[in-house]
């Protein structure tokens, strides 16, 4: 069996850090684990928006020389060239980024594949984009693309632009004879109802956290170092939450809830952390930190975190609070777990699949349920030592590997 694999996002991951997001992940396990998962499936890998870039993830980050790609070989060839030249200056440095930026402008980014690799492959996967419209074209070939989420159709209020976001364009792409793996159950339920699509087009594969960087943290200069780092005292215990900051977090309600909590309990000694880049109308989130000077000076915001200081954030907290209105899939709440966070979480759309019984779920708008389990978290040591361990096992029922191996299944059963 042939397949292709959109790995464009791949490239856009290797010259930004922060685009490195719980989809990066994705594409990359698939592209890394899925040429290891049978002699039976040969894969190609395409790129839609940045092939020079894509091209030099896989030479810096892949082990294997053996890849290829379906791009057509003169769009392979010029890429080539022009990593020959970027290549002469450090990652990211000024002279660097003017050559890219040129050559960006002076190029056409309409990806063109080879026409009899199309015609001889069994599938093609977008983990992502929209299924071009050259493969869309090809009969024989079945495409299969993942839905991550279609919260910016079920739920436009919560984005500033609610018809040209990225979710839209990937629904309207999709034709009659496509197929489409979802991260989770509350998508697919999602996905059957806007498009019309049968249940037969549509798989469930959830996602899963990496175990090289989420993982039980015990030592504890490691995470006062790495709190130190983020202005976070090491002597006061804290809760963290790590998202986006935007309306669809709900971070304004779990300020309040601490707001609450720490006013009417009169602690002291409690912080809570937000870990994340600033979303659309962050505004609300920062006035609901200004309730009073009291509660300013308890609450640290860090920004952006690289991945490799997650863990030890997680490890040191009390308990970790995700008070999402909807979710896709929900990875921080498992990226918490599998660290042996106790979670306090949304009982909404996905997020329950993902935790089960191994946190505290309630409903998003209830502050005084979720004072009363930041409450019980912060009091009682056998509460958080129970969740620790079921955290863990739970966390234990989702891996990469049983991922891929799960898609793999699924051209196996379209292919």
């Amino acid at each position: 069996m042939k397949a292709i694999l959109d790995v464009s996002l791949l490239g856009q991951g290797f010259y930004y850090p922060k685009a490195r997001t719980g989809i990066f992940r994705v594409v990359e396990n698939l592209a890394i684990l899925l040429p290891e998962i049978s002699e039976e499936l040969t894969l190609y890998y395409a790129d839609t928006l940045d092939l020079p870039a894509t091209l030099r993830y896989f030479e810096d980050n892949l082990t294997s020389p053996n890849f290829e790609f379906a791009n057509n070989q003169s769009q392979v060839s010029k890429a080539k060239f022009e990593n020959s030249l970027l290549s002469i200056f450090s990652l990211n440095s000024i002279p660097q980024k003017i050559i890219k930026r040129i050559l960006y402008k002076l190029n056409s980014h309409d990806a063109v594949f080879q026409d009899s690799l199309l015609d001889s492959s069994a599938i093609y996967h977008s983990p992502y984009f929209p299924i071009p419209e050259q493969v869309q074209q090809k009969k024989r070939i079945s495409k299969l693309i993942t839905i991550h989420d279609l919260i910016p159709i079920k739920y436009p209020q919560y984005f500033e632009n609610q018809t040209e976001n990225v979710v839209h364009k990937i629904v309207k792409s999709i034709q009659k004879d496509n197929f489409a793996v979802c991260v989770s159950e509350a998508t697919k339920v999602d996905l059957l109802e806007i498009t019309g699509m049968s249940e037969e087009q549509v798989f469930v594969s959830p996602l899963a956290a990496s175990s090289s960087l989420f993982y039980p943290v015990f030592n504890q200069e490691v995470i006062n170092y790495t709190l130190a780092k983020y202005a976070i005292s090491t002597s006061k215990p804290y809760f963290l939450s790590i998202s986006t900051l935007e309306p669809r977090k709900n971070i304004d309600t779990v300020i309040k809830s601490f707001a609450e909590l720490v006013t009417q309990e009169k602690i002291e000694d409690l912080q809570l952390v937000l870990v994340g880049t600033k979303g659309w109308d962050f505004d609300k989130i920062f006035e609901a930190i200004k309730v009073s000077p009291t509660i300013k000076d308890k609450i640290i915001v860090t920004g952006y975190v690289p991945d490799e200081d997650l863990a030890a954030l997680y490890s040191g907290a009390l308990g970790f609070v995700y008070m999402s209105f909807c979710e896709g899939f929900g990875l921080p709440p498992l990226e918490a777990m599998q660290c042996g966070t106790p979670v306090i979480s949304s009982n909404t759309t996905s997020l329950p699949e993902v935790i089960g019984d191994a946190g505290i779920l309630l409903a998003p708008t209830d502050r005084d349920s979720i004072s009363q389990a930041m409450i019980d978290l912060f009091q009682k040591t056998d509460l958080r030592e129970s969740l620790k361990t079921k955290s863990i096992s739970r966390a234990g029922l989702f891996s990469w590997q049983k991922y891929v191996n799960e898609n793999f299944q699924i051209y196996q059963k379209i292919g």
